[in-house]
């Protein structure tokens, strides 16, 4: 399993859109896991776990957030 934390985060677009599709085409047979804040990172064939909901108002409750089912597409 491979981590990237906000991978494109210090990248211009044109340079994360590049970087991210080398890392696609190298790491196609592994499980990544990116945590990113930026919707251009999100390729249409990705898994997608929306946290937003844990950071909200009164902290992460468990019962708050939503049926896996839900979050990922």
């Amino acid at each position: 399993m491979i981590l990237l934390d906000e991978p494109t985060a210090h990248l211009d677009a044109e340079a994360g859109r590049d970087m991210l599709a080398d890392l696609r085409a190298g790491l196609k047979d592994r499980t990544v896991v990116m945590v990113t804040h930026n919707p251009a990172d999100v390729h249409p064939e990705d898994t997608l776990l929306d946290l937003s909901v844990a950071s909200r108002p009164g902290g992460t409750d468990h019962a708050r957030l939503p049926h896996p089912e839900e979050s990922l597409r």
